[in-house]
């Protein structure tokens, strides 16, 4: 726990004993008539604000809603080799599943005219691909979320690409079934990122990209059960939480741009490496998707001074439906292994430092890095 939060949470403490009674993001559970769905959040400060649910960036996937939500990315086939395919994204039983596969029969795009013909760079795996239609600038994200048990990741974060601007946050990257990996490995890992790709006022490109990179382990196979996973962002800072708990807290310097809510799953081959020949499918699950603006208790406006009084509140979503709105960029591909792209590079995620889990089981831990990592 950070010291901000700590104070936070000192605060917070008579005004807990106060609070109504609400419903915490319980997803096996239905809200009884006329409670607040409130976050997950178990640091003190969930009775210091008002939070408001953001419906065009929410759901609770009793169907997959496509006048809210995208199934197919217009400016990305996927991270080859897999592609985005929209049959694998569906819902099921007030679940959202997304579904990679191996995929014999999938019809894969040819390479991009700057590629050799051979070898093929889409082939063998499609996955999934859900994000919202509208943009969000802020706020409190949250899912309740059970990672694929394959190779390939399981991911929710947010992004928006233009021109001009180019940003990214990542709640989590994560990958059920790769074995290596740093500290006790892929399946126990939280990756959590922050990237700037191209930002007005700055020399960032995508040749020059900012990355700046954190990992969480807990101490069990994250992909064994649901947990709940969150991003805290405003004006003045980003942090990450894990079944309500912070994990991470870094300053917001560039990442005042409206974004699109997503989740995914894309094959990493220079991370998690690729599936083996015998490996079929798995699904990521999601029970649900939330969204919320936060306004300090008794603020008769928007929210202003230090994070301790809020920061700034979140912006209402703004419609990206439009074709202005849509990046020209169509491709955004992952380098292969072993290719010119990535000669040089060095590993993304440190592995030296933890040789005292020799023998014992995984312990939770975060680490900060900031190194090369191929986006």
């Amino acid at each position: 726990m950070t010291l901000m939060y700590r104070r936070w949470a000192a605060t917070a403490a008579s005004a807990a004993a106060a609070a109504a009674v609400v419903v915490v993001g319980a997803a096996t559970a239905a809200a009884p008539a006329g409670a607040q769905v409130l976050p997950v959040l178990r640091d003190g400060r969930l009775n210091l604000f008002d939070w408001t649910l953001l419906p065009d960036v929410s759901d609770e996937w009793r169907t997959l809603d496509l006048n809210k939500w995208r199934n197919l990315n217009p400016r990305w086939l996927g991270r080859a080799p897999s592609v985005f395919k929209a049959s694998n994204s569906r819902v099921r039983n007030r679940r959202l599943r997304l579904i990679s596969r191996r995929d014999r029969r999938f019809i894969y795009p040819d390479n991009p005219p700057s590629m050799p013909a051979e070898p093929r760079v889409y082939a063998n795996w499609t996955t999934a691909f859900v994000e919202s239609r509208s943009l969000v600038q802020y706020g409190y994200f949250q899912v309740r979320a059970q990672p694929g048990t394959g190779v390939i990741s399981s991911s929710f974060w947010m992004s928006w690409n233009t021109p001009t601007d180019w940003t990214e946050i990542d709640v989590f990257e994560m990958s059920g079934g790769a074995a290596g990996g740093p500290g006790p490995g892929f399946p126990f890992g939280i990756f959590m990122n922050m990237h700037v790709f191209r930002r007005t006022g700055t020399d960032f490109t995508p040749a020059t990209t900012l990355s700046q990179p954190g990992n969480y382990f807990h101490r069990a196979k994250l992909s064994a059960r649901f947990h709940t996973y969150a991003c805290d962002w405003d004006s003045e800072a980003i942090i990450w939480l894990f079944n309500g708990r912070p994990i991470r807290e870094m300053p917001n310097v560039y990442h005042q741009q409206a974004l699109a809510v997503k989740v995914d799953s894309e094959t990493m081959p220079n991370w998690f490496g690729l599936p083996p020949p015998s490996w079929r499918f798995h699904i990521f699950y999601i029970n649900y998707l939330r969204v919320w603006s936060r306004t300090p208790k008794g603020a008769t406006g928007r929210a202003g001074g230090g994070r301790g009084a809020g920061g700034a509140t979140v912006t209402a979503p703004v419609g990206a439906n439009a074709p202005a709105a849509i990046s020209p960029y169509a491709l955004q591909r992952a380098p292969m292994p072993g290719s010119v792209e990535v000669a040089g590079l060095g590993e993304p995620v440190p592995r030296s430092g933890w040789a005292f889990f020799s023998g014992g089981g995984p312990v939770s831990r975060s680490i900060t890095y900031i190194g090369p990592v191929a986006v």
